[in-house]
């Protein structure tokens, strides 16, 4: 049969969940690495959250502080406020004149 008006097909949702388990990832990467290399002895895995060791190292390496948001924020204001002083006084001098 002629259709008059094509409809475009109904798009299917293709999701596949991903399952990731700590433990067992660990243990295939232990395993993999025992079998390039069995002289190696590891750690067993443990219940600690992931700390990288450079944490820390970039500010500690430029040797400068950076400053915080509160010191940021201090300097900020005392700028506006001397700026807000100046025009004031710019302001008496014209027109109080």
């Amino acid at each position: 049969m002629l259709k008059l008006f094509r409809l475009p097909e109904v798009r299917k949702f293709k999701y596949i969940p991903l399952f990731y388990n700590p433990v067992e990832e660990y243990r295939e990467d232990r395993e993999s690495r025992e079998k390039d290399e069995p002289g190696i002895m590891d750690v067993p895995y443990s219940d600690k959250p992931y700390q990288p060791l450079i944490k820390g190292q970039f500010r500690k390496a430029m040797g400068v502080r950076i400053k915080s948001g509160d010191e940021m924020r201090r300097k900020n204001n005392t700028r506006l406020l001397l700026f807000i002083i100046i025009l004031c006084l710019l302001y008496f001098l014209f027109f109080y004149r």
